[in-house]
């Protein structure tokens, strides 16, 4: 059996809101099975606090360093418990040389303002955003637990024989080649395209977020596996295109979904542009990835075959991956319990309904954003400011025959 990791979370006393929402973060990691050291649960009056948190970060498997503006400034100034936390880390960086210790999480500000001068160049996890990114939370979760993704094994060395080069591996694995990763960025470009478009719900939005978020995350590899086969400028060009859509994806997580056109102005207009970035930058890109006539012919084919970037994620095809991102009432209820039933049954009594008024009836948050982006995604339920919600009434004719028919009344 796994062993279970032990977390300290090192953060400052921004406001009342920030201690919540880090106190709300443990426990959610602790629900997930790691067992989490925090201030607010285990240092009480009385105790001495330099010894407290010396004690955490030395026995703690990890420290999540929770980063804010207010975080940096203390920090880079030695100032209060923060401080002293800062010394105590960077003391055992330096002795121990132990960096993937400490994990860093950007919660407000951008990198360059919440990061302390240590951090600065470290993979950090974006949880911004109310509610967070639920990839990069997983990503986290995957680094505690041990679990994240391996290598597969190494193969034979190829025989270079011209016999055995007419059968290599691009027609088995088409993603190694220049013609995958230009199928790659292909689809994120689509992705992109599509994350605004006015029929799409808030979960609608966020899933297509997830599928560009793992979409990139294959382009490193993808870059050096064809370093050889493209130019200096190429191979720059693709970094350079790979960090607008890495930007785009950390302010499109911060900012979306738009609840009025007078709201968030300046997040809006920088999201728009960094999406004009994306979706040109690649038209400008494609011609140099493609000028080889025989790398056009096998990106034609990859696009053609249409599953072979999605089996990369896990999806049958893409087709398979817009099932994901558009979730139905009627798959939704095939696995409900009575939680759900329930809550589907309260909002066929109210019929309008805001988000406040169903967590107050004590409802899971979880268990109301499933129903409600099924709902959503059937167009059961429509919003225009996604505050108050509304029941269509072939909504509340269809859903009330599906609960009945999952209750066994029909």
């Amino acid at each position: 059996m796994a062993s279970i990791p032990r977390v300290f979370i090192s953060y400052s006393w921004d406001d009342d809101a920030h201690k919540v929402w880090v106190r709300d973060l443990a426990t959610r990691l602790r629900g997930d099975g790691v067992d989490v050291t925090l201030d607010q649960w285990h240092a009480v009056p009385g105790d001495q606090l330099p010894t407290f948190m010396e004690t955490a970060v030395r026995e703690s498997d990890f420290v999540l360093i929770v980063c804010t503006p207010n975080f940096q400034r203390k920090t880079n100034t030695r100032h209060g418990g923060v401080g002293y936390e800062g010394d105590i880390m960077t003391a055992e960086v330096f002795i121990l040389h132990n960096q993937r210790k400490f994990l860093p999480i950007l919660r407000s500000g951008d990198w360059d303002t919440a990061s302390p001068s240590w951090l600065k160049g470290k993979y950090y996890i974006d949880l911004r955003g109310q509610p967070y990114a639920e990839a990069n939370y997983q990503d986290l979760l995957t680094t505690l637990h041990d679990a994240r993704p391996t290598p597969p094994p190494i193969g034979p060395r190829p025989d270079f024989t011209p016999s055995a080069a007419a059968v290599s591996a691009p027609a088995q694995r088409p993603l190694v080649s220049v013609a995958g990763l230009a199928a790659i960025l292909d689809e994120i470009s689509d992705l992109v395209a599509s994350l605004e478009y006015v029929g799409h719900t808030f979960g609608e939005m966020r899933r297509i977020l997830v599928g560009i978020s793992r979409l990139h995350r294959l382009i490193e590899g993808a870059i050096l596996r064809n370093q050889g086969s493209l130019a200096d400028e190429t191979v720059e060009a693709v970094k350079d295109y790979a960090a607008t859509i890495k930007h785009f994806i950390s302010e499109a997580d911060y900012t979306l979904p738009y609840p009025s056109e007078d709201k968030y102005t300046r997040d809006r207009e920088r999201l728009k542009d960094l999406k004009s970035r994306v979706i040109y930058g690649w038209s400008g890109l494609k011609p140099a990835l493609l000028a080889d006539a025989a790398t056009a012919v096998e990106f034609d084919e990859i696009k053609t075959a249409d599953r072979l970037v999605w089996n990369e994620l896990g999806f049958t095809d893409r087709n398979g991956f817009w099932r994901f991102v558009s979730p139905h009432t009627e798959e939704m209820l095939a696995s409900a319990g009575e939680i759900e039933l329930t809550l589907l049954e309260d909002i066929l009594q109210r019929e309008t309904f805001s988000e406040a008024s169903i967590l107050a009836e004590g409802y899971p948050k979880e268990i109301l954003v499933e129903v409600g982006n099924a709902l959503m995604g059937d167009k059961y339920v429509q919003t225009e400011d996604f505050e108050t919600f509304t029941v269509t009434p072939i909504g509340k004719h269809i859903v009330s025959r599906l609960v009945a028919k999952r209750r066994g009344g029909e």
